[in-house]
């Protein structure tokens, strides 16, 4: 095995670690979001902005929309980093590819 070839595997292994990583933290982040959002509120308008606006209080209910769209825009921000997992998981399996070709004896 050639030094380029390990060199390569090496930067496969870290790149695809990092990107497993990105996407184990990403789904961690957003299920605590998640939970967070769906546990009983202890207000008297537990539940939620639809029963609200029935009892006629529409300028509470706008506010529970808008702090539902806040969890929304928290679990969906993280397209960056989503983007970069997959960026490191295909950059990690094109350089263990070429780290296989290296390694061939001709």
């Amino acid at each position: 095995m050639t030094l380029a070839a390990a060199v390569c595997f090496t930067i496969a292994l870290v790149a695809e670690l990092a990107g497993i990583r990105l996407v184990v933290r990403n789904g961690q982040t957003a299920q605590r979001a998640l939970r967070e959002w769906s546990r009983p509120k202890t207000t008297p308008d537990a539940d939620g902005p639809m029963a609200v606006l029935r009892r006629g209080n529409t300028e509470l209910a706008h506010l529970q929309l808008e702090a539902d769209e806040g969890v929304l825009e928290h679990v969906l921000a993280s397209q960056a980093r989503w983007g970069l997992a997959v960026g490191l998981l295909v950059g990690g399996a094109a350089v263990g590819a070429l780290g296989n070709f290296l390694s061939l004896s001709w």
